[in-house]
């Protein structure tokens, strides 16, 4: 995570959760990026409607 704005205690809720049902979180995914092509990632983050959630492995 790179920024939080929630209530107090929301992160350690949503770790707990993602860690109880990570096929659920998982769905959110839209792209798997390789940090190879990190900058790949980055314009799809800043593209209006290209993707929901973008995470970057480190392969």
């Amino acid at each position: 995570m790179m920024m939080e704005i929630a209530v107090p205690g929301m992160t350690e809720y949503l770790l707990i959760e993602n860690a109880q049902h990570a096929d659920r979180f998982a769905q959110l995914i839209s792209h798997r990026i390789p940090f190879t092509d990190i900058e790949h990632a980055f314009d799809l983050t800043l593209t209006p409607g290209a993707a929901e959630k973008v995470v970057v492995t480190f392969d």
